[in-house]
């Protein structure tokens, strides 16, 4: 017997979680709370990646303070109520804006050993988080 029609037959309605992340560990909604870098790609990508973790140090983050989604879990993400500070599209279009800066490269396997792509993405940093523009 299929199971909505058991449901049915009980009076049983299914509801859907429009942020199932909440029901996630504590710990990730934590790391949520204190997101200051946000890495959109559309392929994996390792915080212990040595390319990544330069990016990192060179953003003035620390790694509690970073979050790597998939482009296709953009929709299931909460984010906390004050505006992320940095935003990295790796490998994908930019589809929202956070409020914060964004910044935006090939994916991260053609990155490494494109040296104009390279020099594009530091200088990008270089001129969101080094230079003050108040003065």
């Amino acid at each position: 017997m299929n199971v909505d029609v058991v449901l049915k037959r009980l009076d049983i309605t299914l509801w859907k979680i429009r942020y199932p992340a909440i029901l996630k560990k504590s710990e990730s909604v934590q790391l949520l709370i204190n997101l200051r870098f946000l890495i959109i790609s559309g392929l994996f990508i390792s915080l212990d990646d040595p390319f990544v973790q330069d990016v990192i140090r060179a953003m003035r983050v620390k790694n509690i303070e970073v979050y790597i989604i998939n482009i296709n879990e953009i929709n299931n993400l909460i984010l906390p109520v004050k505006v992320l500070n940095y935003c990295w599209w790796v490998g994908v279009e930019v589809l929202c804006d956070f409020g914060g800066i964004s910044l935006c490269t090939e994916s991260l396997n053609v990155l490494k050993y494109d040296m104009k792509g390279k020099q594009d993405f530091w200088y990008q940093i270089y001129r969101n988080v080094y230079c003050d523009w108040s003065k």
